[in-house]
C-alpha cells in the first residue's frame, strides 16, 4: 500500500481546464475545425472532377435521396446508442462521490473521541478521490487502482479490531467501497469498450460511397454541385467524427485534447469540502 501511495505522489496533480471564451468556442467548434480540411480536400477533388470531365460523369441517380436518407437512420441509430451511453457515463462521478460522503459522516462520529481517526478517514477518503481522478487520467493502472481499493478499508479494519467502530459501521464501510469498486468496473468497461463495430464499418462505407457519386455527379449548375456536395460531404464527416468522439465519454489525456468527455467537477468538489474540513481542525490535506 505504502509503496503506491508514494508513487501516485511523484504524480502531477491532473490540471482541471480553465474556463475562458477561446477555450469555451474550441470546445464547441472543435469538430467543425476537425471537419473543415476534408471538407476543403473533397471541394478541391469535386473542382478538379468537374474540370477534367466537363462537369461530371453521369446525371443525378434518381435514388440516392433514399440511399442518403438511409444512411441518416443507420446515423440517427449510432448516435442515440451512443448519447445514451455517454449521459449514463456523466453520472458515475457523482456516483462515486455519492458512496464517498457515508465515510464523512462516518468520521464525524469518531471526532467527539479526540483520536486521529477523523482526521485519517477525512484524508483517506479525499486522496481516494485523487487516485480515482488519476486513473481517470490514466495516470495509474488500473490493477493499482483496484489494490487502492482494497488497501483502503484497511484502516476501518483495524478501527473495527480496536473497537472503535462498531461491526455495522464496519460493515457499512466496505459496502461503501464495493460500490465505489462496482462503479471502477463499470467506467473501465465504457473506456474498453466500443459501440458495435460494424454500425462504424457501414456508416463509413455508405458515406464514402455517397461521397465518391457525388463527386462524380453531373448538376445542372457547377456552383450547386459545389453546394450540393460539399455541405452533404461536411454533414457525413461531422456525424462520423461525432459518433467516434462519443463513444468514450471517459477520453482524457495529458494533453488535454479537446473531445467529448465527462466533467469531473463532483469529484473535485469532494476533494474541496475534505480540505475545507480538514482546515476547520487545523489538519492539511
Amino acid at each position: 500500500m505504502h509503496r503506491t501511495r508514494r508513487k501516485i505522489k511523484q504524480l502531477s496533480e491532473p490540471l482541471e481546464p480553465i474556463f475562458s471564451i477561446t477555450r469555451y468556442l474550441l470546445e464547441k467548434y472543435f469538430l467543425v475545425f476537425r471537419t473543415i480540411p476534408f471538407f476543403i480536400i473533397i471541394i478541391v477533388c469535386k473542382v478538379i472532377v468537374d474540370m477534367q470531365t466537363n462537369g461530371g460523369l453521369m446525371p443525378p441517380i434518381s435514388f440516392l435521396g433514399n440511399i442518403i436518407a438511409a444512411s441518416f437512420f443507420l446515423f440517427g441509430f449510432v448516435l442515440s446508442a451512443n448519447i445514451t451511453e455517454f449521459r449514463h457515463g456523466e453520472k458515475l462521478p457523482g456516483e462515486i462521490v455519492a458512496h464517498l460522503e457515508p465515510f464523512i459522516d462516518l468520521s464525524f462520529r469518531l471526532k467527539e473521541k479526540k483520536g486521529k481517526d477523523f482526521e485519517k478517514i477525512i484524508k483517506s477518503s479525499a486522496s481516494l478521490s485523487k487516485d480515482i481522478r488519476h486513473w481517470l487520467y490514466k495516470n495509474i493502472s488500473t490493477d493499482e487502482m483496484y489494490k487502492i481499493l482494497r488497501d483502503f478499508i484497511s484502516h476501518f479494519r483495524e478501527m473495527s479490531i480496536n473497537r472503535k467502530i462498531s461491526e455495522k459501521s464496519y460493515d457499512v464501510a466496505i459496502s461503501e467501497r464495493n460500490e465505489i469498486r462496482q462503479l471502477v468496473v463499470e467506467v473501465d468497461m465504457i473506456r474498453k469498450t466500443t459501440f458495435v463495430s460494424a454500425g462504424y464499418v457501414i456508416g463509413e462505407l455508405f458515406s464514402i460511397f455517397i461521397i465518391g457519386i457525388l463527386l462524380i455527379t453531373k448538376f445542372e449548375n457547377e456552383f450547386e454541385g459545389l453546394i450540393v456536395t460539399g455541405g452533404l460531404s461536411f454533414l457525413f464527416i461531422y456525424i462520423l467524427f461525432l459518433i467516434h468522439d462519443l463513444d468514450n465519454p471517459f477520453s482524457y489525456s495529458e494533453n488535454e485534447k479537446l473531445t467529448s468527455r465527462v466533467n469531473l467537477i463532483q469529484l473535485k468538489k469532494f476533494e474541496n469540502r475534505c480540505e475545507n474540513l480538514l482546515k476547520e481542525n487545523s489538519v492539511k490535506v
